[in-house]
């Protein structure tokens, strides 16, 4: 910026800078209901009031390098930046969230929610485009040349370069937290403009090298020979399928813990006379909207820009997953979390998974809690209640809440779960909490069996964890002692799948160590029905790349890491076309896979 005051005479530089000032006003103003409030959190916070401001400068500064001209440079940036300002109010009045990033590919949608503006509304829009016209009226009299070509090239190079990282810079020099899975929250505390900036990136996805139709025809031709190991034998009883992820849940092997040491009686018993495996998580901590997106869809994080979240991002259309397989062969397809129906924009996303139900939390009334979140067992007590009404087969995919952190100590009381004495003290706390959680979480998937266990037709359940816990990544840390954590140990969680029929589970199916990625494939073929065509090249490549996760060696503990494989493995690299395909493509397969057995 000051090359810009060393080159335009001071009047015009502090009109610059105070258009761009009001602007970042107006915008705050639109947000939050009025300049009061504006001004207000511009108080409490200065530091995040200036990073906006500065956004705001740095792209009038681009219009300026792309233009020449002050008044052109003001009017045109000046009205795009109050257009946004404008959508994000209307988005926050209708939804809820801001308008990020994202959000520029379906700007049909945005514009017209301009139209749910109130005329309260559009009069505080107008008014808070009054003052920085006035300014504009200003420059304009004033009059000025046009800068030169050798400054106009450096300012837009410094305003481009500045922008590019500014996601980087906001998070990290002005220390700004961006709540994905609550946008609302983050625009509140750092502003409009820094909340858009640091959802910029997941928009960054990448057409493969080479996309077309034909490239897609060559890899279901080859996968074409697979299909016919798995027709669907139409004498067999249809097999119902319950998906349970259970929050947080983690048997802490990393910490030394034995199974007598857990309170897991249930999960014991079974992984001794049915399948088990440890899942290799996409996410740590949280981000259970991520592992859910890979066990449903069969489409991996690993190909999506880092910190990007599908199920906000990318699910704008019907996408194949196991509820369309299922629900197009007559299943009851139901979702189940004890949860706000729009947290991880599930609302959304679930009818374009394919559910034709979803039991959230306002459903679950006065449902049984504990530790203040509606309970396992009342979770399992929604999806015996589907059940016990379905005739036919049924696809229940059930996301439990009761683990979900925090862990304080005081949580549960006298019913605490005792914690064993080689746990470190430091952590006691948290681990009576967590335990009782494990605890709970165990005895819930016991009744759970038990009612599967009557039922008259042949019943798969997939129990696994989401993710650790956030508290072990210090028990990581430790580990590592200063020498760099095991990837693998953090990601790790355990699964099993059991099922009610002797002989209905081929155990040798099924890795050791596993991607959530590769569930669908592994269940419906399992359950004897053919795979949608990206899932036939799934199981194609399983044996060979069981893990696939963008922090984790591709191919074995000696292999590079995941972004180097991809262009090394024909596999990976065909499975990108797929997935692009499918999430944001022309959807080729669809139409040459042709119409599927229903």
């Amino acid at each position: 910026m000051q090359c810009i005051f060393r080159t335009i005479r001071p009047l015009k530089a502090a009109a610059f800078t105070g258009f761009g000032a009001l602007v970042c006003l107006a915008a705050e103003s639109l947000g939050r209901g009025s300049v009061s409030a504006a001004l207000g959190w511009g108080a409490e916070q200065p530091l995040f009031l200036a990073c906006n401001l500065l956004l705001c400068l740095v792209f009038l500064g681009l219009c300026l390098a792309l233009t020449g001209r002050l008044a052109a440079a003001m009017a045109g940036g000046g009205l795009l930046l109050l257009a946004m300002a404008a959508v994000n109010a209307a988005k926050l009045s209708v939804l809820g969230t801001p308008f990020l990033a994202w959000d520029l590919l379906f700007a049909r949608q945005m514009w017209a929610m301009l139209a749910t503006l109130s005329p309260s509304a559009a009069a505080g829009l107008l008014a808070a485009a009054a003052l920085p016209a006035v300014l504009l009226g200003v420059i304009v009299r004033c009059g000025g040349g046009r800068l030169g070509a050798t400054f106009r090239l450096v300012l837009g190079l410094a305003c481009l370069g500045l922008l590019a990282r500014s996601d980087d810079l906001l998070a990290r020099r002005a220390g700004m937290a961006n709540v994905i899975w609550n946008q609302a929250e983050t625009a509140a505390a750092n502003g409009f403009f820094a909340t858009f900036a640091l959802n910029v990136s997941p928009l960054l996805v990448q057409q493969p090298e080479v996309y077309d139709e034909e490239v897609v025809a060559r890899i279901l031709e080859h996968n074409s020979h697979l299909a016919s190991a798995w027709e669907r034998d139409e004498a067999a009883p249809p097999v119902s399928l319950v998906v349970v992820m259970s929050e947080s849940f983690y048997d802490m092997a990393d910490m030394g813990f034995e199974a007598d040491d857990l309170p897991l009686e249930t999960v014991s018993r079974i992984v001794s006379e049915h399948p088990s495996f440890r899942l290799v998580s996409p996410s740590f901590g949280g981000n259970t909207c991520n592992v859910e997106f890979e066990v449903l869809t069969g489409l991996s994080n690993a190909f999506l820009p880092d910190g990007s979240l599908p199920y906000d991002h990318y699910i704008r259309r019907p996408t194949p997953s196991l509820a369309w397989v299922l629900g197009g062969l007559g299943y009851r397809t139901a979702a189940v979390h004890p949860y706000h129906d729009w947290f991880w924009n599930r609302k959304r996303v679930y009818p374009l998974l394919g559910f034709s139900e979803f039991h959230a939390l306002d459903s679950f009334g006065e449902a049984d809690k504990r530790g203040g979140l509606v309970s396992d067992e009342a979770m399992v007590d929604r999806i015996i209640g589907i059940i016990d009404e379905t005739d036919g087969p049924f696809f229940i995919h059930a996301v439990s809440m009761q683990n979900h952190g925090p862990y304080p100590e005081d949580r549960y009381g006298e019913d605490a779960v005792q914690v064993p004495d080689k746990a470190p003290a430091a952590m006691r706390g948290v681990l009576g909490t967590f335990m009782t959680n494990l605890r709970d979480a165990d005895r819930a998937l016991a009744k759970l069996l038990e009612r599967l266990e009557r039922h008259p037709g042949p019943v798969l359940c997939l129990f696994f964890g989401d993710h650790q816990p956030w508290f072990m990544l210090d028990v990581h840390n430790a580990a590592a002692n200063g020498e760099g954590r095991a990837q693998h140990a953090m990601y790790s969680v355990p699964g099993l799948l059991w099922s009610n029929t002797p002989g209905l589970v081929d155990r040798d199916e099924i890795p050791e160590r596993l991607s959530p990625v590769y569930f669908p494939p592994i269940l419906l073929h399992q359950m004897r029905i053919p795979l949608p065509p990206h899932m036939l090249h799934l199981r194609a490549g399983m044996g060979e790349f069981p893990v696939i996760h963008r922090a984790l060696p591709v191919g074995g503990e000696d292999e590079a890491q995941f972004p180097a494989r991809l262009r090394e493995v024909e596999f990976l690299r065909s499975l990108e076309v797929l997935q692009y395909d499918i999430l944001f493509g022309k959807r080729f397969q669809e139409a040459l896979a042709g119409p599927r057995d229903s």
